[in-house]
């Protein structure tokens, strides 16, 4: 062994270094291979830097004894945390940093390391890392990854120039020793973040007509698994500011995609958009094969020039790639040389058309969305709708029917004009007895705008029906109506429920439609429920100013657009009742009511927010009093809410009223005794709306425990509240963000350990609850990291989301601004990139397993999403299972064997998305996407 250098730790211990007993034992002999290994202190390896040796200027240093039983093997021995420089050391791009500490004596002994830039740095990095536990009488080996420097705001050259190390012990009398200070192994690359790059175009194509592989645009029949060779980085990235996602290729050679198994025999063309941004030549081309080795690769005949810095669109048509069975596609092969992006790989048209000729897309209609259905997708068995999952072709039989897409949205509607028992094949509904049948109506324009439809059992759509005892309701020229019929009406007339194959739709006129479904109504056992929404503040009306009501019907239009159908509107007291137990205002009573119209149109439910802290300043007045203080009675408040619960009540989409925001510093002022008399008061005039509930200390959900716990004993006579809660990420909860990420965020997990505390005391106490603010600057990714994650937790425990804040009267230096440039809605905010994907709570983009095509032999994996273990089960016997990251790193790699059933060990991962492939004996491959927890 080498002779341990005494590196310049410099080591700055706050107590005397007195004569204790050395470990009877050296510590484990490091197993890593020493090419792998930037050494600080250790004997097994070539120690770097400098040593360890005293200027003269410090009173203490650590002790460097000898082991027990080996006078050769050198510890060093610490009683205080201490301090020193490790110059030379350079641990950047190494994956761990190891050390390790025997614990002799004391008690309730921790320890911990920092890195800093020097031994004056004024902000040395913590980082978010679960220290283990010490064992006393035993050397404990630490293995601490470097990405949790890097994720605390490190770069490689930090750590490499951080000479600075501070080591931090805790506890009564400690007593611990230290060797094999060193780091090891090479960090996994990261996730790429790629280039301020456009859109690929959208495509146009129909989804009817479409085998997708990877596109945003359809839904995807295959897998879809990137595989990096060599040099080349193959990853699935998301383009900055948008929901979309792209292939990002760096360095490409070649590298192949494995896609088990795209079945395109029955179409024309194969379409894909490449983007090339920089490097190498440009050039670009692609094989497909049914080999999944790689070999036997069929490229097309033509070939398709790139261009730097824009999307290129190529068609191919699939007669070109000649000797390729079409009907198992099991590898995408790619090569080129420079950086590229990959989007929108799928094929469409009829064997036989020539690409540049084929134009399926659907026309557009500038119409209104149909409302947001409220049925959970549980509950529906869907056959036309945007909204849900279909279970059976929707198909026109003659022109009478068309397909439109509403313009500025993708959803799909369908034109009727003039129908006369017009039929539509919807081979083969089964709807439940006890379901209702839903449909909703646009009439557009023409004729008398009389409208039904009738359903049929048999296969020629003869035997019609009618639903006994109904009369369907009148439409309304350019307005959605909706149309809902009990499944026993048609019954009862003599329909088959089980065996549906046609809608025939009747009327004068010209109409669309969309949302075919049929739900069923859970048993009521007695509980509140409320459906999870996500949605945006729509502020104005709680500023200064008269005219600042949220009623421009494009901001609306824009936010459902969105999917954003929870909307909360905050409001000042004295706007709507200038003085106490006054009339309310006409004038304002108007600009809200037009607010929840809008509303009413787009689909959207409104939560009303009285803004004003439980105090109020009338007009005409100087003092500001809280409620209860002074002449301002509970009674006034209760006065207020009664009057205007009255004027709300009849509404269909009042979501809530947020009785009050952020109570503080009430004193003796008790808010709950408040909060009752408002609840006392509404339920006077209105029993069905939710009351939410804002917590004490600004509605703290960090606080909310120790702060609001009482108010879990209100009571409401219709048992339906809805307590909310409001959290920031910065230092102090404020949500002033006066700071940089790195001066406000000491913990990137600071928002989940917040609004943990909320939600557990939900969970705790039985109640349901909301976040009515929560929001973040865009400027800095980080800040959209930790959004996207706050945004998946709540969404994960039920918890519904009013991001702050919409709405157009923000300056545009405000931060939290969600709201797009007024003049132009097409300039988003960065905010709105990971709100929007938490739209219409219908499909969760974050969070949910999409289930793909199996292949012939059946695979199966679960449970997932998965903590340690992970089963694998296989008709047939398997050769080996890998696991893979997103972006084609092999993590996991096991022998198959012949009893069906495998156990794969996934303890070692990070949390994350994977990609499971197994391989069968017989050569087939399934390839699963799983979720490690």
């Amino acid at each position: 062994m080498k002779a341990k250098q005494l590196f310049l730790l410099f080591f700055v211990v706050c107590g005397l270094q007195g004569a204790y007993a050395q470990p009877p034992t050296s510590a484990p002999t490091p197993a890593q291979a020493a090419t792998t290994v930037r050494s600080l202190y250790s004997n097994t390896y070539t120690n770097a830097g400098q040593g360890f040796v005293n200027p003269g200027s410090w009173a203490y240093f650590p002790t460097e004894v000898a082991v027990q039983n080996n006078a050769n093997d050198k510890v060093l021995k610490m009683t205080r945390s201490g301090a020193g420089n490790a110059v030379g050391w350079k641990p950047g791009g190494k994956e761990y940093i190891h050390m390790d500490v025997y614990w002799e004596s004391g008690d309730n002994v921790t320890f911990s390391i920092i890195i800093g830039a020097g031994f004056n740095a004024n902000t040395p990095y913590t980082i978010d890392f679960a220290w283990p536990a010490l064992q006393k009488g035993q050397w404990v080996g630490i293995n601490v990854p470097t990405q949790a420097w890097i994720d605390a705001g490190y770069t490689d050259g930090d750590l490499d120039n951080g000479t600075f190390v501070q080591l931090r012990l805790n506890g009564t009398s400690p007593v611990i020793y230290l060797d094999n200070i060193y780091a090891y192994g090479t960090r996994p690359a990261q996730p790429v973040k790629p280039g301020n790059i456009p859109q690929a175009p959208k495509p146009t194509y129909k989804a009817s007509g479409v085998a997708s592989v990877f596109s945003n645009h359809y839904e995807n029949v295959t897998d879809f698994t990137p595989q990096a060779w060599g040099s080349c980085l193959a990853e699935v990235v998301t383009i900055p500011g948008k929901s979309d996602q792209v292939v990002y290729l760096a360095g490409l050679g070649e590298s192949p995609v494995f896609i088990n198994t795209w079945d395109i025999q029955n179409k024309g063309i194969v379409h894909i958009d490449v983007y090339y941004e920089d490097g190498g030549t440009g050039t670009f081309s692609f094989a497909l094969s049914n080999d999944w080795g790689g070999g036997s690769l069929k490229y097309p005949t033509t070939n398709v020039a790139t261009r730097k810095g824009q999307w290129v669109s190529i068609d191919i048509a699939t007669s070109e790639f000649t000797g390729l069975n079409l009907k198992e596609i099991v590898v995408l092969h790619l090569k080129g040389s420079g950086n590229f992006y990959i989007d929108n790989i799928f094929a469409y048209g009829k064997p036989g058309d020539v690409p540049g000729e084929v134009s399926d897309a659907d026309p557009t209609v500038d119409i209104a969305r149909a409302p947001l259905p409220l049925p959970l997708p549980d509950n529906v068995v869907s056959v036309f709708s945007d909204r849900y999952k279909s279970v059976a072709n929707f198909q026109p039989v003659n022109s009478s029917v068309e397909f439109y897409v509403v313009k500025d949205k993708a959803d799909r509607v369908a034109k009727v004009s003039n129908p006369d028992e017009t039929p539509v094949s919807i081979h083969t509904w089964n709807v439940p007895a006890t379901s209702t049948i839903h449909l909703d109506v646009y009439y557009l324009d023409g004729g008398n705008g009389t409208f039904a439809f009738e359903l049929a059992d048999d296969a020629a759509g003869v035997s019609k029906y009618s639903p006994t005892g109904y009369t369907f309701p009148a439409t309304v020229r350019e307005q959605w109506v909706a149309i809902d019929i009990p499944a026993s009406q048609f019954a009862t007339a003599g329909l088959k429920l089980d065996e549906i194959k046609f809608i025939r739709f009747k009327g004068s006129g010209t109409f669309f439609v969309d949302n075919l479904y049929a739900y069923t109504t859970p048993a009521d056992d007695g509980t509140f429920k409320v459906r999870t929404q996500f949605g945006v503040n729509m502020s104005g009306a709680e500023f200064s100013g008269d005219g600042l009501y949220p009623t421009v019907e494009e901001d609306w239009a824009y936010y459902a657009n969105k999917g954003l159908n929870l909307i909360r509107i905050p409001f000042k007291w004295e706007r709507l009742q200038t003085s106490a137990g006054g009339p309310l205002d006409a004038t304002a009573l108007a600009k809200l009511k037009q607010a929840v119209e809008f509303a009413l149109k787009y689909g959207q439910v409104v939560m009303f927010d009285m803004h004003n802290y439980a105090r109020v300043t009338f007009k005409g007045e100087s003092t500001s009093y809280r409620i209860g203080e002074g002449t301002l009675t509970r009674e006034h408040y209760a006065d207020f809410w009664r009057k205007f619960a009255a004027e709300f009540k009849n509404y269909p989409n009042i979501w809530a009223y947020d009785i009050m925001n952020e109570p503080h510093d009430m004193g003796e002022y008790d808010w709950g005794l408040s909060a009752q008399a408002a609840i006392n008061a509404i339920r006077e005039v209105d029993t069905k709306t939710p009351i939410s509930i804002e917590g004490n200390s600004w509605a703290s959900a960090d606080n909310w425990p120790s702060q609001s716990n009482s108010l879990k004993d209100l009571l409401d006579p219709s048992g339906k509240i809805i307590y909310q809660a409001h959290c920031y990420f910065d230092a102090d909860a404020s949500g002033t963000y006066t700071g940089s990420y790195q001066g406000e965020v000491t913990n990137p997990q600071i928002a989940i350990n917040r609004l943990s505390n909320f939600v557990n005391w939900l969970k705790t106490n039985n109640k349901i609850g909301m976040i009515g603010e929560l929001g973040c600057p865009g400027n800095d990714d980080r800040w959209l990291t930790m959004l996207d994650d706050a945004c998946a937790f709540l969404k994960a425990n039920n918890v519904s989301l009013t991001y702050w804040s919409g709405g157009r009267h923000w300056g545009t230096s405000y931060p939290l601004n969600i709201h797009p440039d007024k003049n132009d809605l097409t300039k988003e905010k960065p905010q709105m990139a990971i709100l929007e994907k938490y739209g219409d709570y219908y499909f969760d983009p974050v969070t949910s397993i999409h289930t793909v095509k199996e292949a012939a032999n059946s695979v199966s994996v679960f449970p997932n999403p998965v903590k340690d273990q992970l089963t694998v089960v296989s008709e047939k016997p398997v050769q080996n299972i890998k696991v893979y990251t997103l972006f084609g790193k092999l993590v996991a790699d096991q022998a198959g064997n012949a009893t069906g059933e495998y156990s794969v060990n996934l303890q070692s991962l990070t949390t994350g998305n994977y990609f499971v492939r197994v391989q069968s004996e017989d050569n087939s491959v399934s390839t699963k996407k799983i979720i490690k927890l």
